[in-house]
């Protein structure tokens, strides 16, 4: 790389500098890092973007701000750039690193960037863009994820390699990796803001298109944000289940041949432990093989016990039983599996007491959810638990168990332990009467308050931002312990602080089409004001910046709206322009439109309407009378305001002739043989004394109106072809003797 020339404007020559970059010499294709680099300036035009950059989402904002500061300062740190290839003897070059200053130069209207040129690989170029972009603070997790995956790809990098290369953790590396299987309508809320890493990790690890999109509609809406924590118990309980609770036989794959087994699938949790550690090993995360498995094999039990000639009770009469699949079997039933609460039996099914003596089942489709259940006659198995030593009164289809006393026994206790409590509190509130809070009362109180937050909304996330918490700081593994333990690190003006921002944040949130001034927030009103805070100030600023903001949006509008009605203009006059180049196509209404296109074509214009189209002669003539051109001989000529007063009317204009020269527009076209209408003067000459002629071939000119010494005005008439050779012009033609 040291025989590399960097090419320089100021090198170039100036013939050069604006169609192409100086020539360099061909860059030897030697091994990367055979060669040491080079620096120097390098001409923009030169250079081009790299397709392999992690970085894909570049801020306008802060590219402007950043192109500011080239403009002022200059580029402080120089970019990193590999040679490409040579054309026509010109090198060119792709940003390895540094593409924002690249595009922040290219903004601030710079030729040339300061840059250190080397000779990079593919692998070795991805690889610095990789590592170099994971030191970027505002990187997106997504854009780091794709970098990584590239790498793995394209350099045949494992986990454990990039763990080492990048100092990040294995767990680290598979989590980033996991994003990358975001659907494109996830990512696109992703990249929004609405979903934060760990939510979108939750959303990555369901496996389907479909479900994804679903599951970010209900945690990211436009109306409501979940948190971390409330998102993940909502995908916990509708995106996996708990396949320890299956109604159907997991290593049973014939149940969906196109996923096979439970155990030996890659949708498992426990079958991916670097993505899933948060998560239990049997647990399934494609709902929708779940269902189908369920189906499957509900349909198999089903077709089975009538096989065998047992009951089946489905559709209606078993709605007619059971529901739902939350409420109690009745109509006389009991299931086999359920518990019986049974006086002395510690919780134990009617399956468990009866043993052996378990009479055959019928079984039971739940409404609505293709579960199945095993029942059995209550009056069937009474005397059979009687042999047991359990009592089950059954009168018609109702059951009268020892059950029911339970139930009132555990009401008894429950009412007892509500009137202690209620007495408890009482005596605490009369003893408290003049004694403060203490820390420890205020600590419960600030985590009570803040549990009172709405989950997901933007006064507790206020709440937290101005107290440095994260969803990271609560998790969701051990929320109150983690909840506890940030309160405890309050100091004490903090944990004052606190809980006056949780009382006063539930006045933060305003309606759209309910407010009025009863929804003032007058706590938080009073509360700036005693700390002496202008509140009526700030709202002031406020609405003066989006008066700015609005008036800045409504001028880039009409700016755009200007621009793009110029361009359409410009289009109309040149598709106008098009179609006014013939002049032989021209109707009298396009001459005046002809002539403000091309003005420099008015002579050819005048020639054309001479020749063919006399027509056009008014036209002509009251357009160069309005534009300032005079007709002299050779043709038009543009002259000023006064000289355009003066103009000569051509021949043959049937308006623009003046009453003081009508007459002699009309005898001037007789002699040349136009056939010109010219209107008749309002008052006839007297007829003048005849004059001897002589013998010609030209007849002899009509008396005129005797005018008070004004010599005729010469006319620019072309010679008229038919005329014969002795016939005058008005510019030969002699005075009467």
């Amino acid at each position: 790389m040291s025989d590399l020339i960097i090419p320089t404007l100021a090198s170039m020559p100036a013939s050069r500098t604006k169609k192409a970059p100086r020539a360099v010499r061909p860059v030897v294709d030697s091994p990367a890092g055979d060669d040491k680099p080079s620096f120097g300036d390098v001409p923009i035009e030169c250079i081009t973007a790299s397709k392999t950059n992690p970085r894909k989402i570049f801020d306008d904002a802060a590219l402007a701000d950043l192109a500011a500061s080239i403009t002022k300062h200059g580029v402080a740190q120089p970019i990193l750039l590999r040679p490409t290839h040579v054309d026509a003897g010109v090198t060119f070059f792709e940003v390895v690193a540094g593409e924002r200053r690249f595009r922040a130069s290219k903004l601030a209207g710079k030729t040339t960037v300061p840059a250190i040129v080397r000779n990079l690989s593919d692998a070795e170029a991805l690889e610095i863009q990789v590592i170099e972009n994971l030191q970027r603070q505002d990187l997106h997790p997504l854009e780091e994820a794709e970098g990584f995956e590239v790498l793995m790809r394209e350099n045949g990098y494992t986990a454990d390699v990039m763990a080492e290369k990048t100092g990040k953790s294995k767990a680290y590396i598979y989590a980033s990796l996991k994003l990358t299987a975001l659907e494109p309508s996830p990512r696109a809320v992703f990249y929004s803001g609405r979903l934060n890493k760990s939510t979108a990790l939750l959303v990555a690890r369901i496996p389907i298109k479909s479900l994804q999109e679903k599951c970010v509609g209900e945690i990211a809406s436009e109306q409501r944000i979940m948190s971390a924590r409330d998102a993940a118990r909502h995908i916990e309980r509708n995106y996996m289940l708990d396949l320890t609770k299956a109604p159907f036989d997991r290593e049973n794959g014939a149940l969906n041949p196109g996923a096979g087994a439970c155990s030996t699938c890659h949708l498992r949790t426990g079958n991916q432990p670097e993505v899933f550690s948060d998560v239990s090993a049997d647990v399934c995360t494609d709902p929708i093989c779940f269902k189908a498995k369920t189906d499957e094999h509900v349909v198999r039990v089903l077709k089975l016990a009538k096989e065998n000639g047992q009951a089946v009770i489905t559709g209606a009469a078993a709605k007619k039983i059971k529901d739902s699949s939350y409420s109690a079997v009745g109509g006389g039933y009991v299931e086999l599996d359920k518990v019986g609460y049974l006086p002395g039996q510690n919780d134990r099914t009617f399956r468990q007491i009866l043993g052996d003596a378990t009479p055959k089942p019928t079984l039971l489709e739940t409404p609505g959810t293709a579960e199945i259940v095993e029942i059995v006659k209550a009056a069937d198995i009474a005397d059979l638990l009687k042999e047991k030593g359990v009592t089950l009164n059954v009168k018609g289809d109702k059951i009268q168990s020892e059950h029911d006393a339970c139930e009132k026994e555990a009401e008894r206790k429950a009412k007892l332990e509500r009137e202690y409590r209620n007495t408890l509190f009482t005596e605490v509130h009369h003893a408290s009467l003049m004694a403060n809070l203490v820390d420890a009362d205020l600590r419960v109180i600030a985590g009570l308050m803040f549990n009172q937050l709405p989950g997901g909304t933007l006064p507790k996330k206020l709440v937290m931002d101005l107290h440095g918490w994260t969803e990271e700081t609560l998790g969701h593994s051990d929320y109150r312990g983690n909840l506890r333990r940030a309160v405890d690190a309050l100091t004490p003006a903090q944990l004052n602080q606190f809980i006056r921002d949780c009382a006063l944040s539930h006045e933060l949130h305003v309606y759209a089409h309910t407010h009025s001034s009863k929804d003032d927030p007058h706590n938080l009103l009073a509360a700036a004001k005693r700390v002496k805070i202008d509140a009526y100030s700030i709202k002031a600023q406020i609405n003066e910046a989006a008066k700015a903001k609005a008036k800045a949006k409504a001028d880039a509008a009409k700016y755009a709206a200007d621009k793009k009605a110029q361009a359409a203009s410009k289009k109309a006059a040149k598709a106008n322009n098009a179609a006014l180049e013939n002049i032989e196509q021209l109707t009298p209404e396009q001459v005046p439109a002809f002539l403000n296109a091309f003005p420099e074509r008015l002579n050819e214009l005048t020639e054309f309407a001479l020749e063919s189209r006399p027509l056009f002669i008014a036209l002509i003539e009251q357009w160069a009378l309005n534009t300032g051109h005079q007709y002299c001989g050779d043709g038009f000529v543009k002259l000023g305001a006064i000289a355009s007063s003066m103009a000569t009317p051509l021949p043959g204009n049937e308006y623009a002739a003046s009453d003081e020269d009508e007459e002699d527009a009309e005898m001037l076209a007789e002699d040349v043989g136009l056939n010109a209408v010219i209107p008749a003067a309002k008052e006839p000459a007297a007829p003048a004394p005849a004059e001897p002629t002589t013998q010609s071939a030209t007849p002899a000119p009509r008396a005129r109106k005797p005018k008070a010494a004004a010599a005729p005005k010469p006319w620019p008439w072309p010679k008229s072809p038919a005329a014969g050779a002795n016939t005058p012009t008005p510019d030969t033609e002699a005075a009467p003797q």
